[in-house]
């Protein structure tokens, strides 16, 4: 497996594209990947406190710190199933945008889905073949 890391809008789907012709892409990124996992596993804990879901997925989380029944997992047990997940689904190549880069959110939620993607990123680089980043659609190898 290769996993391509950047920054939002560096070109990393066109570079593994043009890069690795013919191989798998894992369809969405890491951090969305990582959204999904996070809203389904609320929606779960929250199924019978209708109060603490909103209809709008980007409000999902607003009332996350104020839920009884909010999600309370251990942040090296959510990244340890998020990559296993996404390696059970055995594609050549997985996309992950470097999330903050030493910008730490104020918000708890979204330091958890930024911890979540880090760690996860982390797991998937020990297990990659290949690791590289890209920068305004230029990949360099650093594993």
């Amino acid at each position: 497996m290769i996993l391509i890391i950047s920054g939002r809008y560096q070109g990393e789907r066109e570079f593994a594209e043009s890069q690795f012709p013919g191989k798998s892409i894992l369809p969405q990124n890491v951090s969305e990947i990582a959204d999904q996992f996070l809203k389904k596993q609320f929606k779960s804990n929250t199924q019978e406190d209708k109060s603490c879901i909103d209809s709008s997925d980007d409000q999902l989380f607003t009332h996350i710190n104020s839920c009884e029944n909010a999600p309370k997992t251990d942040i090296d047990t959510a990244a340890e199933e998020l990559s296993s997940q996404i390696l059970s689904e055995k594609n050549d190549i997985i996309l992950c945008h470097i999330v903050g880069c030493g910008v730490v959110p104020i918000d708890e939620r979204q330091r958890f889905w930024a911890e979540l993607v880090g760690r996860t990123s982390c797991l998937l680089a020990k297990e990659a073949e290949d690791v590289w980043v890209v920068r305004a659609g230029i990949g360099s190898r650093i594993k």
